[in-house]
């Protein structure tokens, strides 16, 4: 939290103040009044699922922009085959690059997120907002983990993390790969889905 306070850009969620009450520790954010990229996936699948060959309307990444797709039976997101309109990637590809940009923005002041996932990008009716550093670490701060251990959400780590191995900015790189993946295809990597996307835990034994 003490990490994600010292960031300012647009992409990524304004952190107000870090404390503790009564031997609680919290942060607070900036409340962000929109749907989580996990949430606005399987809405689509759903809406897809629902309309069968009819056309469905969809708030676009950017801009407040609208994506007109024409879903076949089977669900749009999830079979490219059925999609008749290139808008949808190319907002897929903005949000991308402007999540993208909310990382590299991160490395510049030397924090990595750790914990990027389809939960914690936030879709406001113009722009991706990264969410939730509860997890990330300060490349000049004393260290709070140990080597070995695994940090980080099943489903939703990179290598470095499963293998309990000290994480650079190729990390969140790999993670932002699996998001962009998950929302061109509808499809969430290793088995992993938006039900295992809640909780970063942390396990093992052993300098992140």
């Amino acid at each position: 939290a003490q990490a994600a306070a010292q960031l300012h850009h647009p992409h990524i969620v304004p952190v107000f103040a870090v404390g503790q009450e009564r031997g609680v520790y919290y942060y607070a954010m900036q409340f962000i009044d929109g749907q989580s990229l996990d949430e606005a996936i399987d809405e689509l699948r759903r809406s897809g699922e629902e309309q069968g060959g009819r056309s469905t309307r969809v708030a676009g990444a950017v801009n407040g922009s609208t994506t007109t797709m024409h879903t076949g039976a089977a669900c749009a997101i999830r079979s490219q085959r059925t999609i008749r309109h290139g808008d949808f990637y190319q907002n897929v590809a903005r949000l991308g690059k402007e999540a993208a940009q909310a990382l590299q923005h991160a490395h510049e002041h030397g924090i990595l997120h750790r914990d990027l996932k389809p939960s914690n990008i936030l879709l406001t009716a113009d722009t991706p907002v990264v969410i939730d550093f509860g997890i990330a670490s300060m490349r000049e701060a004393p260290s709070l983990t140990r080597t070995g251990t695994a940090l980080g959400t099943p489903g939703w780590m990179s290598p470095e993390q499963v293998q309990g191995r000290p994480c650079g900015p190729a990390a969140d790189v790999f993670l932002w790969g699996l998001v962009v993946g998950f929302a061109a295809s509808g499809r969430p990597p290793f088995g992993a889905g938006p039900a295992d996307a809640g909780t970063a835990l942390m396990t093992g034994a052993g300098d992140d």
